[in-house]
């Protein structure tokens, strides 16, 4: 079994020191002992999270190798991207670009 985790930094562990024994993807890994992958980062935004998540599941189309699980950890309310100038910026509580 294999999960797919994506999220801010809730689901990447941020901040812990072991993510491979603390994390909320190793706690549910263990529970349903399968292999995980998480592409979670810290900061991120609704916006980045399903862009990551559509592009995985576009390579997954491609190799036909798909998950069986796939969680998605939502952030806070206020984390927003904006697109000036060609470029995306983040920006959540802790300030732009985090």
């Amino acid at each position: 079994m294999k999960i797919y985790f994506d999220g801010d930094s809730h689901v990447s562990g941020y901040g812990l020191e072991d993510l491979s024994n603390h994390s909320i993807p190793a706690h549910l890994s263990k529970l349903f002992n399968a292999d995980y992958d998480n592409r979670a980062v810290a900061g991120s935004s609704v916006d980045q999270i399903l862009q990551r998540t559509r592009n995985y599941i576009l390579q997954c189309k491609q190799t036909h190798q798909w998950p069986d699980l796939i969680v998605i950890g939502l952030p806070d309310w206020d984390g927003q991207d904006w697109f000036e100038q060609g470029q995306y910026y983040s920006w959540n509580s802790l300030g732009i670009n985090y």
